[in-house]
């Protein structure tokens, strides 16, 4: 039988990805502390929900590049739009999977659902 996709929970649950993104997870009270003005890197914030099957697929990609990832000069931060829907609305979210990119506090771009390995590297390249 595969595997299921039902959720397991968020990035932050997994230890491969726990590497990679940023502890604790976002939420209205600490999000624009952490992607702020001052904040000339790159940051991406992974928007998902707990069992969709999209974001499931996406999080097990994010695991196979990992290593990559983790090369690249980004912060990776992860948001749960179904407990923060205050967050998703206000970045005007009408799908997950969905990573948007920041840079000074604001956003600069967005991934929507995961394109594959070298499209979403490539995003990532494009927008350093």
């Amino acid at each position: 039988m595969g595997e299921s996709l039902r959720s397991e929970g968020g990035p932050l649950d997994d230890a491969i990805l726990k590497t990679l993104f940023q502890s604790p997870e976002l939420k209205p009270e600490t999000f624009d502390t952490t992607i702020h003005p001052d904040q000339n890197k790159l940051q991406i914030v992974y928007f998902w929900g707990e069992n969709c099957p999209n974001c499931v697929i996406a999080k097990r990609h994010l695991k196979e590049m990992a290593e990559d990832l983790k090369a690249l000069p980004v912060d990776f931060h992860s948001v749960n739009a179904y407990e923060h829907t205050e967050l998703a609305t206000r970045f005007g979210l009408y799908g997950i999977p969905a990573f948007f990119f920041f840079r000074k506090g604001r956003p600069i771009g967005r991934v929507t659902s995961f394109p594959g390995k070298e499209e979403f590297l490539g995003a990532i390249r494009r927008s350093l």
